[in-house]
């Protein structure tokens, strides 16, 4: 089959700080209401110059001088951590509002647009002298009946025309088009000439950019948000053609397609399918910018001192051909589409436009390299209450992976990491439309970097008052394999050529791409492997009547061999000086072929290395490979052979995560970072709350520094360590749920910060001194911290200092294995063998245990978003599962004493001292929803729904323009965001 290929993509901004302050329809609504707002006086203040526009980092994503994912790296707020300022993009441009305002005169056909004279003058020069406006047919207009600055002001004083302002002065306005047609009024006609103007900007970039000759275009779709026509047919009209006009597409013909934010998904679906087709040879997809969306979060951004970041106009242009062979191909076998039966609930929008076209193409969720949902740019929404929508649709596609078993639990937050893309886009509806990373998509498969991507459409179609169904649409994008060369992808046709030579006819040779990638959270936590489970092995190596660590006077610590990027060598260079330095371990090396056949370890590392001594007799046990060594130490570990552990990575369920022990640079002391990978909770707030606990757990066991280490008859360390929480997303919260356990009688003792404000939570000279015992993070952040404290005087290629990621720690988990990782080097290999041995004595397994006991009892399991009950012993599945129901994925840790019914609720006690089965709560009589509630976790959004109920609120979820929602009566709209925000759920 030949799929249709994408053959180009442009894309341009328009600053226009003078329309936020005129016609973004939140100032607008707020000069009717309220004309001597306080909100309309502070505005102006807070807008930027062109020139902060160029430097944001951002926007020059979107005209392709910068990556989504340099962007990742980009320090935040990107207002103040500014980029090079450039104009001019591999994809496109950033258009000053002047020769914005002279290009939507160039683009009226019916003398709408009015410029003062002096005005129109300067901006006839530039448009001369630019490459690209200077082809948009109307240039000549510019020296055509300039306006007197009086008469616009009349018009304008008058009612009879829309302002148009640059810089602070009044330079033009637009007419209105019939005397008393409102769809021909000044205001609609206004919005209407910028889309316009924007789409044909992009047009022009498209040809500019790309060298696609106008008069090879056939078809035009125009997408925007804008709708043209008059009173007897308010949204008929037909932009595209006008478009085209513009650009010298003289053999094009073309229409509108319309489905709010979802618009430019359906259109690049209609276009592939006009291009396979045959009926169309070259298709251009595009759409303008939308005023009336100027501005639409400034409340917020002005109450919270930020930039008015909603100051740019967004279009772009895509450019579909038939196949060449080339360019990455659209899968039209693949296309997602949400039906009218799906449901509105997000999984259930996630499902159809997701999963099932993965499905019909016999691929994974983990098969997608890159998803591009609503790409809107965080900086503009979380200050809203929106939260980070890309970021929330990520997480919605990672769970629906974990459901369907292809992506294991622990791996979740990794997997998110992997296939998702930092926001980057304008807030306008269909800007954000998965369209802004066709063109990055496009050069990543060209270049080889990436095989497919997912681009996906959400529209919210309750806003034109007709139905309250949602819309969904998704397309996969494929690297083409070229001209008669077959491909097995997932078990579908081959992509780019006719069935018969996907069979093998044409002489094509076949191939397999896209196998399921791996995704990890950092280079320490390896869990895509198989789970060994308890696995017997027969032969451990280990003298008959040694198994029980009762016989035994010294710790035994297992370490597996095999894995390092240093070698073998290196790991036995580890082993051989914690065996040589520490009286009190007996270290067993499982694997590797380093090691003497003899199950002794040689005299000397490998000759490339500097020579080791190493006592003999240091025990080995043999192992075919990787995984088979991992399944001994489980098994050894499991008859009592071996006390504790260290590996290279380990499979940890989640709820268990990973407390690291580093040396801090600043002062030499020991600190505890919890944690530094690993899965506590799929919710950050309550992640870190249990991060903190098992940073506790671990400091205690290993009798902290600073207190007695006095160990009792079972060897438990007696110390009380400091907490300090690293000043990351969600602290605060983080803190205030501390607090609350504190309060409620959980022993808590909290540092305070080296910096002259003092507190609890961190900076990053806290970091330096080691200024808490245990420092509380996430375990992305743990995990890049342990790399920095570990390596910051190597490079980075050889970990040198410190005791490695340290021992997985869990409520009921009762093993001790130390992660340490794969660029380790000897020293801390011995390190963590000690931390391990530490673990052992100071009885890790129970100290943790108490200490969550503790937890539950002040109250642990009420922080919002906190998991519900404990990780089975030994981290055993049946307790770490998906439950589903009522239209949501719990992500939650089902507790051990549940029902073991997939979608069995629980609820905690008031006491918080157990569990019981959740009653669904009964919905209220059925409104008309017409208001959207944003920012509720993905993972809750449905909790959130039946606290509503329980209020008398009638709710729904859905998946909205900005990711999910939760829907209600416009009445009801004020006391169900108090109420969420009371249930901690906003």
């Amino acid at each position: 089959m030949k799929y249709p290929v994408i053959k180009g993509a442009a894309y341009a901004m328009v600053h226009a700080a003078g329309m936020v302050l005129h016609h973004g329809t939140t100032q607008t609504s707020e000069g009717r209401k309220n004309p001597d707002s306080e909100h309309l006086k502070e505005l102006p203040k807070h807008l930027r110059p062109y020139e902060a526009a160029l430097a944001y980092a951002p926007n020059q994503v979107y005209i392709g001088n910068m990556t989504p994912m340099e962007l990742k790296e980009t320090p935040r707020p990107w207002y103040e951590h500014t980029v090079e300022a450039k104009r001019d993009g591999k994809y496109g441009e950033i258009l000053p509002e002047d020769e914005f305002l002279a290009l939507m005169k160039m683009v009226d056909t019916f003398d709408l647009v009015a410029l003062e004279g002096s005005f129109q003058s300067a901006m006839q020069a530039k448009i001369a002298a630019h490459p690209v406006l200077s082809g948009i047919a109307g240039a000549d207009k510019l020296g055509k009946d300039p306006a007197e600055a009086a008469d616009i002001r009349l018009r304008v004083e008058e009612g009879q025309a829309q302002p148009m302002y640059f810089g602070g002065a009044l330079v033009g306005c637009v007419k209105k088009a019939h005397e008393f047609d409102e769809a021909l009024s000044d205001h609609v006609m206004f919005e209407n000439l910028v889309g316009k103007a924007s789409s044909a900007l992009a047009l022009a970039l498209l040809i500019h950019k790309t060298g696609l000759d106008p008069g090879d275009v056939e078809y035009i779709i125009e997408c925007s948000e804008e709708a043209c026509g008059d009173m007897n047919q308010r949204g008929g009209g037909n932009f595209a053609k006008s478009i085209g006009e513009l650009c010298g597409c003289v053999n094009a013909t073309g229409s509108d397609t319309r489905s709010f934010c979802a618009g430019p998904a359906h259109a690049l679906v209609e276009a592939a399918a006009l291009a396979q087709s045959g009926v169309y040879k070259n298709i251009v997809v595009l759409a303008g910018g939308s005023s009336a969306k100027l501005g639409m979060n400034s409340k917020d951004h002005v109450k919270k001192g930020l930039p008015v970041l909603e100051d740019m106009l967004g279009a772009f242009a895509i450019h579909i051909g038939e196949n060449d062979g080339v360019n990455p191909v659209i899968r039209t076998d693949g296309i997602g589409r949400h039906r009218i039966g799906s449901g509105s609930s997000p999984q259930a929008v996630v499902t159809a436009i997701v999963a099932e076209p993965l499905d019909r193409m016999g691929y994974h969720i983990t098969d997608v390299d890159l998803y591009s949902p609503e790409l809107q740019n965080p900086e503009i929404t979380e200050p809203a209450g929106a939260g980070n929508v890309p970021l929330a649709n990520y997480k919605m596609i990672g769970a629906l992976g974990v459901m369907r078993g292809e992506i294991p639990k622990p791996e979740l937050l990794g997997a998110v990491e992997s296939f998702g893309m930092t926001g980057f886009a304008p807030t306008q509806g269909h800007i954000p439309s998965g369209v802004p990373a066709i063109g990055y998509l496009r050069d990543a498969i060209l270049a080889g970097r990436i095989t497919r991507g997912m681009v996906i459409g959400k529209g919210s179609l309750f806003l034109g008052r007709l139905t309250n169904l949602f819309d969904g649409v998704s397309l996969i994008v494929e690297k083409n394999p070229g001209p008669a060369q077959a491909t097995v992808q997932g078990g579908a046709a081959a992509p780019g050529d006719e069935e018969d030579e996907a069979a093998g006819a044409g002489g094509g040779a076949a191939q397999t791409v896209g196998s399921a990638k791996a995704a990890t959270t950092g280079d320490v936590a390896n869990t895509g492997g198989a789970a060994v489970g308890n696995a017997t092995v027969s032969a451990t190596g280990m003298a008959p009547g040694d198994s029980s660590a009762s016989h035994r006077k010294k710790i035994r610590i297992g370490v597996v061999a095999v894995g390092s990027e240093l070698g073998e060598n290196e790991v036995f260079r580890g082993a051989a000086l914690a065996q040589g330095k520490y009286e009190d371990v007996e270290v067993v090396l499982v694997g590797g072929e380093a090691i003497g056949a003899d199950g002794r370890g040689p005299d000397v590392a490998d000759a490339s290395k500097q020579a080791v001594s190493a006592p003999r007799g240091v025990k080995r046990v043999p192992a075919a490979d990787e995984k088979d060594a991992h399944a001994r130490l489980d098994a050894m570990m499991d008859a009592g052979e071996l006390d504790g552990a260290v590996a290279m990575h380990y499979s940890f369920p989640i709820g268990v995560s990973t407390v690291g022990r580093a040396l801090t640079p600043g002062t030499g002391r020991e600190m505890y970072l919890a944690c530094t990978t690993g899965t506590s909770a799929t919710q950050r707030t309550a992640a870190m709350v249990r991060n903190a606990i098992a940073g506790i757990a671990v400091a205690k066991a290993c009798g902290l520094a600073g207190s007695a280490y006095n160990p009792s008859d079972t060897g438990k360390a007696v110390c009380d360590p400091t907490v300090g929480i690293l000043n990351l997303d969600n602290a605060r919260q983080a803190q205030r749920a501390l607090l609350k356990l504190q309060e409620n009688g959980y022993p808590i003792t909290f540092a305070t910060s080296d910096r002259a404000d003092g507190g609890s939570v961190m900076r990053g000279n806290d970091l330096l001194t080691g200024a808490p015992d245990v420092m509380v993070c996430d375990s992305l952040t743990g995990n890049v911290l342990m790399k920095m404290f570990s390596a910051f005087n190597t490079g980075g290629s050889y970990e040198a200092m410190g005791f490695g990621y340290g021992p997985g720690v869990g409520d009921g988990y009762d093993r001790i294995v130390c992660i340490v990782s794969r660029a380790s080097g000897a020293p801390v290999i011995a390190n963590a063998v000690r931390f391990a041995a530490d673990c052992v004595k100071g009885n890790l397994p129970e100290v943790a245990k108490g200490e969550f006991a503790a937890a539950r009892g002040a109250g642990l399991e009420a922080v919002p978003g906190a998991p519900r009950g404990d990780v089975g012993a030994g981290g055993s599945a049946p307790d770490a599962c998906v439950g589903i129901g009522a239209g949501t994925i719990d992500m939650g840790i089902a507790s051990t004493t549940d029902t073991g019914v997939a979608g069995a609720g629980v609820q905690v006690a008031a006491d918080g001292g157990g569990t019981a089965p959740v009653a669904p709560a009964v919905a209220p009589p059925k409104k008309v929803l017409t208001k959207e509630i944003s920012g509720v976790e993905i993972m809750e959004i449905e909790d959130a729904v039946q606290a509503l109920w329980k209020l008398g609120i009638y709710a729904e979820s859905g998946m909205g323009c900005t990711g999910p929602v939760v829907m209600v009566a416009k009445e009801d709209c004020e006391a169900a965001e108090a109420a969420l925000k009371g249930h901690g759920y906003l």
